[in-house]
């Protein structure tokens, strides 16, 4: 044994006193194995170092007070009265705080891995009681004890200063811990096994121990401790004994001389390499080191050139120098109170992270490309980067900063994932494909601990590469753009086969290659990715030199036909962003031509003000552009007929083309599923799946990147289905399966679409415009191609594109992803998103179908207070896309307390608004002249449609209190709340009129009876916010202080209403009555011609002694009128001959087009808005009808398969806004003899009032309930007649509203039967009277429902279909005739369905 070196001795005894779970001996198997000592070493070691040690025995896990107890007597009767350093747990707490033992003197304590917040593992500590461990302080290891009774009742006590340490550790697949880790890493993060490093601190955190296990803190001294030590998976990386000494030495003020530890069998590791790696992640200042995956032992300080403390504020990012590294850099973060140290740069391509968005919650997003990590821990939070963060331990020291780390580490500026495994048991995961999505889920498995087999299949002859390389850089490189090494995927246990997918059996869950392997699944990735679309004219198939881009060999085959020396004529068709990209990429030394068929380069996606952009951009690089264009063939070269030489256009354009680059867009590559009978692909070939990517119809099968057809629910998206070709979205897809199918219960993380692109300069892209936009706001300098273009949907942004105006587009992903992006009327009166502060937290880990907003008194600026704010936010339990009556909304309030508070009341309302607010000139006065004089009038009237409010505190069965006041604890409390959506408007409101008061006018409450009363309208949003009709759940926690602000939450959903009952369907043996519309038209005689252009007999005979027909059209509906969401009109045109005339009829035109009216009433303003859609347009036919007894029909077929779109509302009327609609069919007919058609158009419009069903069918339970219970309507009063303004010439020419007063019933004509009703009850003109009821009101009418019969009816469970709340109707800004929102107009002799007018 060697001889220490004399030392001073230390003044004050150290206390060893084991904490929970503890003990002196511990015996497993009685006497047959030696026992394991806690203690034994490690006081050995200090008494050996002249540390007086003094060792307590206490119950292992008795309650807290009674190890308190036994731990305060002995302490009193082996110190003998002196001061003493206590290193024990959570008892030594209780003892100092509660106990205040007044012969014990201590100067600190110093706990370890001790769970000062809870545990999330008590089970786990409970099953240690077969080791006949006591199982009393088990009941205490609680959040809710420790939070609410143990922490605030038991304050630090003065004059004793408090140190804690934590440990972490990443357990081997064999380790004992491997489970319990895994559970609480998923609730609290960084863990040894039992107790997570947030639950550890506690007063003075000294820093966490890295990759050290909860056992390893307890010196084992027989050899069991090796098994046990290859158990926790670990290498012998850590020495106890070292630790605790330099414990002793801190705690005590003396120093230890390490090189001189006593070389026994006990201590024999205590050497100073094995000291320093027991003290990695030590630190002098409150930050947490998370250095995973970083060898401990490499570790070194090192000083922070230039920076004397850490002084950042919170929000605050700064890059600094490391000093002794050459090139070496470290970004500095502060989140709170927490300074972060970790790489300065982004994984993915190095941008510098101190220019990305750092949010409150710990988010920092890069601004290149979007990629997210997590500041505390590194990982990696989106796509599209695959290497965390490193993270350095950082603290001050010396008027200094410091970090500890590895030199190669720094320099490298990132960590490898943890993903090392041996695949063990019966899960056998499969993925097809070899793309961003499958590089995404494969890596995330692992790393989310996933332990089962896994294999990727991908028919391309590589591994995973960086697809985005290719068109962006042409980089053939194989070694350039792969992601992983071979040897990665082997250390994994990922296995790689090169093949292609033949067939799936579903039902065997088995998979067949076309090289004839069948491997078996349990669970099944499917990320097959997209295949480039070829061109179907002359010569694009027979003629070498066309190339398509999708993979590494095409690349390599488009350098090759370019060469080294380059100057080819390059034709790219295609003028979308592979296209750009490609030319941007070939513009060097090559003559680049684009073709492309729109206006403007990617005027689909960006519009054609920005498409010009790109167009400038790539244009001043010496490509040139054909927009506008279409192409005809490719030509053969002279020199080699095999090979292209030209391309020609269809306006005569001949391009001469060395090589041409098809980039025209990808269709989904689901080839091997077309024939498959147990899945149904949508109509491009993808498959249909969930918001977490699970394929409809199949179990634990998913689809994710090109192939996936998802709700999306980013804004304006509304649950949409989606496709989306990006990258990030497949990566961030893949991840987000691996996170569902390695922990289940956890929800997986919603993200915001994000792409880039290469055209001159960098585009970023975050959003999706699912349903179209149709407002852009452009801020920067356009002109110079530095702008942010900001796309809305009415007054909400959907989608971002950015040029040179980082970090915009990071932030607006991030101010999308939380619902606090600013509206485009705030970006249009100028606001930055980059100063818009959130008040929202994070939304990360919570799934896309649960909401919450508006966290009330956080903090205005990025500094956070010290103490978080009261937090009031809504969950719903399976929130749908939408909502309709009967449905049952249910959810919880969470209600997160910083600290004690007082409440009255908590409670939950469900509410409705009809808003309106108009601009409009009203006459004001009668001038001596006679003149009327009018004035501007601003008018805003709002009604509650929808009133329900549950109290959840006090609760039924609460005791009264005095004082009405209730007090709750410090913490996270939840209340459940159910309430079931009504049929009908209960309006209570109050219409208001003004008064002017002292020069002011005052808004006052006026008669609260003249309400509407029908069945709720649907959710809507006008333009400039003119209208707008909402339905939101609203939270609200009352305090009693009349100072303090009350806190509420607020979650909005959109509504979508059951349609009325239908009449009866007619019987086989009844005829079904039409209502219909009719017009005439009478062509004019041919006239002979006269002199050199004499018209020409046809067929022999003279056309100037042909009688003109003379015809009658009729546009016939069953009556009642009703047309359906969703539905295709169930429309007849006729066309019946009045005369004998000879010639034939033909069909030259047909449009057919939807009108709606939507009346807005404020006070004394009335408008009526129009906008239409168009659901057939078709011209120039030239189709000649059938003719049978003078009697023509137009095929239905032309519209019977088109659907009307989803976005179009039901008919619908509230207090202040309307909707009603016309169906206007136009009929262009021509007349000819002998197949010779003569010039004249008679052009017919017929006009149909209908009304427009939602086509969610009421249940039946609810029909047969009224059948039995007829009610009589309602009285209400009558309305004044307001102001009537109207925004359209054409308002004259829309049939009055069918629910309104006033509306004439159309007069009879001679046939059909039945006249053009609308489908209502009997109809009166103000002032007739009800032949039962008396005066009945001009504007209201019985409620389609009775609430008391349908309370006990379940919700619907037929058919609901799709529905979008669409911008363009009912929005008052109309498009052009069949041009909708940003769809092309329709070409001659094309179908427009869809598209609105104005």
């Amino acid at each position: 044994m060697h001889s220490l070196i004399e030392i001073e001795t230390p003044k004050n005894p150290v206390v060893l006193a084991h904490g929970l779970l503890g003990f002196d001996e511990l015996r497993l198997a009685g006497r047959v194995l030696p026992g394991i000592h806690y203690w034994r070493g490690i006081a050995e070691a200090m008494s050996k170092n002249g540390i007086e040690v003094i060792t307590t025995q206490v119950p292992a896990s008795s309650s807290i007070e009674e190890r308190a107890a036994k731990l305060s007597l002995d302490i009193e009767s082996k110190a003998g009265g002196k001061s003493v350093n206590i290193i024990a747990g959570l008892d030594s707490r209780y003892m100092l705080s509660r106990l205040k033992p007044p012969n014990v003197d201590v100067k600190s304590l110093t706990t370890i891995a001790s769970p000062h917040r809870a545990t999330y593992l008590p089970r786990i500590y409970e099953a240690l009681g077969r080791l006949r461990i006591q199982t009393g302080a088990f009941r205490q290891l609680t959040r809710r004890y420790m939070n609410d009774d143990f922490n605030p009742n038991t304050p630090d006590r003065e004059g004793v200063r408090y140190f804690s340490y934590g440990a972490s550790v990443e357990p081997a697949v064999y380790s004992a811990f491997r489970q319990s880790h895994r559970i609480v890493s998923g609730e609290e993060g960084a863990n040894d096994g039992l107790v997570s490093v947030t639950s550890s601190k506690w007063g003075d955190y000294k820093g966490t121990l890295v990759n050290v296990s909860h056992l390893d803190l307890i010196n084992w001294t027989n050899r069991l401790r090796w098994i046990a030590w290859e158990m926790t998976g670990n290498k012998r990386n850590f020495n106890a004994i070292a630790f605790y000494l330099d414990i002793g030495a801190t705690d005590t003020g003396f120093v230890v001389d390490h090189s001189q530890v006593p070389d026994t069998p006990d201590v024999r590791d205590s050497k100073p390499r094995a000291y320093k790696q027991a003290l990695l992640g030590r630190t002098h200042g409150p930050d947490i080191l998370a250095t995973r995956g970083i060898s401990p032992i490499m570790a070194q300080e090192y000083k922070i050139k230039g920076l004397s403390a850490l002084d950042l504020k919170s929000g605050e990012k700064r890059e600094v120098e490391v000093e002794g590294i050459e090139n070496g850099k470290v970004l500095l973060a502060k989140v709170g109170n927490t300074t972060h140290a970790m790489s300065s740069n982004c994984t993915h391509y190095g941008a510098p992270l101190k220019l990305g968005v750092l949010t409150p919650e710990g988010r920092l997003t890069c601004a290149w490309h979007g990629a997210c990590f997590n500041v505390d821990t590194g990982d990696i939070e989106n796509a599209p980067a695959l290497d965390p963060l490193a993270k350095f331990e950082v603290y001050e020291k010396s008027g200094a900063v410091y970090i500890k780390g590895e030199e190669a580490t720094i320099k490298a500026s990132r960590r490898s994932p943890n993903v090392k495994c041996k695949a063990q048991g019966q899960e056998k995961i499969v993925v097809v494909g070899g793309g961003s999505g499958a590089m995404g889920a494969v890596q995330a498995l692992r790393e989310q601990g996933f332990e089962g087999d896994i294999t990727m299949i991908s028919k391309e002859p590589n591994l995973p590469i960086d697809r985005t390389k290719l068109s962006k850089a042409l980089i053939a490189d194989k070694s350039k753009v792969e992601w992983r090494s071979q040897e990665w995927f082997d250390t994994a246990s990922i296995s790689t086969v090169s093949d292609e997918v033949s067939a799936i059996d579903f039902k065997s869950r088995s998979i067949s290659t076309k090289s004839g392997k069948s491997l078996p699944y349990t669970k099944l990735i499917l990320a097959s990715g997209g295949t480039p679309k070829a061109l179907p004219l002359p010569g694009f198939k027979d003629l070498s030199n066309i190339f398509l881009l999708r993979t590494l060999p095409d690349v390599q085959a488009i350098l090759g036909a370019v060469g080294e020396d380059k100057g080819k004529n390059v034709v790219i068709i295609g003028s979308s962003f592979i296209g750009m990209e490609v030319a941007n990429a070939l513009s060097s030394n090559n003559t680049v031509t684009v073709v492309g068929m729109e206006s403007a380069p990617l005027e689909r996606v960006m519009g054609s003000e920005v498409g010009k952009i790109f167009q400038k951009l790539i244009s001043n690089k010496g490509v040139k552009f054909h927009m506008g264009a279409s192409v005809d063939s490719a030509q053969p070269s002279q020199d080699d007929k095999s090979k292209v030489g030209s391309v020609s256009l269809k306006d005569g354009t001949n391009l001469p083309a060395d090589l041409v680059v098809l980039g025209i867009g990808v269709y989904p590559a689901t080839e091997y599923l077309q024939d498959n009978s147990a899945i149904q692909l949508e109509k491009d070939g993808s498959l249909r799946t969930s918001e977490s990517f699970q394929v409809e119809g199949l179990s634990d099968v998913y689809a994710i990147g090109d192939i996936a057809t998802y709700p999306y629910h980013g804004p304006g998206g509304n649950g949409t289905l989606t496709r989306i070709e990006h990258w990030n979205v497949a990566q961030n897809a893949g991840r987000s399966v691996a996170a569902s199918i390695a922990k289940p219960s956890v929800a997986p993380k919603p993200f915001i679409p994000v792409f880039w692109s290469a055209m001159g300069s960098q585009l970023r892209y975050c959003g999706n415009t699912p349903n179209g936009w149709d407002d852009l706001v452009l801020q920067g300098q356009p002109d110079e191609a530095k702008f942010a273009a900001f796309y809305g949907k009415g007054d909400t942004v959907v989608a971002v594109a950015s040029m040179q105006m980082d970090p915009v587009m990071s932030q607006s992903a991030e101010l999308m992803r939380r619902g606090n992006m600013p509206s485009m009327s705030e970006l249009r009166k100028g606001q930055s998103v980059l100063e818009r502060q959130s008040a929202c937290v994070d939304l990360g880990h919570l799934s896309p179908s649960i909401l919450w907003t508006d966290l009330q008194g956080a903090e205005s600026s990025t500094e956070a207070s010290e103490v978080a704010p009261m937090a009031v936010r809504i969950v719903l339990n399976d929130q749908r896309s939408w909502y309709t009556n009967l449905d049952v909304i249910s959810g919880k309030i969470i209600l997160s307390l910083p600290r004690r508070e007082t409440i009255t009341a908590i409670t939950v309302k469900l509410e409705g608004e009809s808003i309106t607010h108009l601009v409009g000139d009203v006459p004001i006065a009668i001038s001596a002249m006679g003149r009327r004089t009018h004035d501007e009038m601003v008018e805003t009237e709002f009604h509650k449609v929808l009133y329900k409010v549950l109290t959840l505190l006090p609760t039924k069965d609460a005791l009264p209190t005095t004082t009405g006041v209730y007090i709750i604890e410090a913490g996270v409390h939840e209340f459940s709340f159910q309430v079931k959506l009504p049929f009908n408007n209960s309006c209570v409101d109050a219409d208001s009129t003004y008064v002017t008061l002292a020069g002011r006018q005052v808004q006052t409450l006026g008669n609260r009876e003249r309400h509407v009363r029908k069945t709720l309208p649907p959710s809507l949003q006008m333009v400039h916010d003119q209208a707008i009709i909402r339905y939101y759940i609203k939270a609200t926690v009352q305090r009693p202080a009349f100072y303090k602000e009350n806190f509420r939450s607020e979650v909005s959903f959109p509504f979508f209403p059951i349609e009325p009952p239908r009449p009866p369907v007619p019987t086989l043996q009844q005829q079904r009555s039409e209502t219909y519309s009719r017009n005439a038209h009478v062509f004019a005689p041919v006239a002979k011609s006269r002199g050199l252009f004499e018209r020409k007999p046809v067929g022999g005979a003279d056309v100037s002694s042909l009688l003109p027909p003379s015809v009658c059209i009729d546009g016939r509906l069953p009556d009642p009128p009703i047309i359906t969401c969703n539905q295709p009109l169930p429309l007849k045109v006729l066309i019946t001959k009045l005369n004998e005339s000879s010639a034939a009829i033909y069909l030259h035109l047909l449009q057919i087009e939807l009108v709606a009216k939507t009346r807005l009433r404020a006070h004394h303003l009335l408008i009526d808005n129009l906008t239409s859609t168009v659901i057939v347009s078709k011209s120039n036919m030239r189709t000649r009808l059938l003719e049978s007894n003078n009697l023509m029909q137009i095929d239905q077929g032309y519209w019977s398969s088109i659907h009307l779109p989803n976005n179009v509302a039901p008919s619908f009327e509230t207090c202040n806004i309307s909707r009603s609609y016309e169906l206007r069919i136009k009929v262009g007919l021509q007349h000819g003899v002998d197949d010779h058609v003569f010039p004249e158009l008679g052009v017919v419009t017929l006009f149909m009032s209908v009304q427009v069903f939602s086509g969610i069918a009421p249940p039946q339970a609810l029909l047969q309930a009224m059948a039995s219970h007829p009610h009589p309507p309602p009285r209400i009063p009558p309305r004044p007649h307001p102001h009537v303004t109207s925004t359209s010439a054409a308002t004259s020419n829309l049939s009055p509203h069918p629910f309104h007063a006033g509306a004439a019933a159309a007069a009879a004509p001679p046939f059909p039967s039945q006249s053009h009703q609308a489908p209502q009850q009997q109809q009166f003109q103000t002032g007739q009277t009800h032949p039962e009821e008396g005066p009945f009101p001009d504007d209201d009418a019985p409620p389609s429902y009775e609430e008391a019969l349908a309370e006990g009816i379940a919700p619907v469970d037929g058919p609901r279909g799709v529905y979008s709340q669409g911008q363009g109707q009912g929005q008052g800004q109309g498009q052009e005739a069949g041009n909708g929102g940003n769809a092309p107009p329709p070409p001659p002799g094309g179908e427009g369905g869809g598209g609105k007018a104005g």
